[in-house]
């Protein structure tokens, strides 16, 4: 099975691992809360920056644009 470093650089890379690493990723999925939790939090991450980038990156400043990320991250943030 792999380690929960392995899985969140696998689930950070966003990249396919390929099928063996896939089944195995799937099944430390299962069994590790903190690792799901972690995958969610990716998840939201992701798509609060494309959403982002897609509506207001025009619009608004670097700084301001960083502010809103931080204040999408808090308000996805889950406790463990």
């Amino acid at each position: 099975m792999i380690s929960c470093r392995e899985t969140s650089g696998i689930l950070a890379s966003g990249t396919d691992p390929g099928l063996w690493k896939r089944l195995q990723l799937r099944l430390h999925l299962m069994m590790c809360d903190a690792c799901s939790a972690y995958k969610r939090q990716l998840g939201a991450l992701r798509k609060g920056i494309r959403k982002l980038v897609e509506t207001e990156s025009a619009k608004i400043s670097g700084a301001e644009l960083e502010n809103q990320i931080i204040i999408k991250i808090r308000e996805h943030k889950r406790p463990l």
